[in-house]
């Protein structure tokens, strides 16, 4: 169901277009922005639907999650930190 409603949202603009052929350019225009917002709002939903179900499968497994902590506990932040600092190119958002 994901897929089909990101397939949508990459043609509704252009099916859009070409069923409104020629109504004023006004309309074609106001519309077409409007179905634009729309479809980026579907594939940000369908992509924040995909992350959650990816880190469901992750977070169900107690060994991955044993793992990640292992991982985690393994980060030198005292090192990242020294990192970040002396890069300064590095903005924080």
């Amino acid at each position: 169901m994901t897929q089909t409603i990101r397939n949508f949202a990459k043609v509704v603009e252009s099916c859009m277009a070409v069923a409104m052929a020629g109504f004023p350019e006004e309309m074609i225009v106001v519309k077409l922005a409007a179905l634009k917002a729309f479809g980026q709002t579907l594939r940000r939903h369908t992509s924040l639907n995909h992350l959650a179900q990816a880190a469901r499968a992750v977070l169900e497994n107690e060994a991955q999650i044993h793992q990640m902590l292992i991982d985690l506990n393994r980060v030198d932040f005292s090192n990242v930190e020294e990192q970040v600092t002396l890069n300064p190119s590095f903005q924080w958002c």
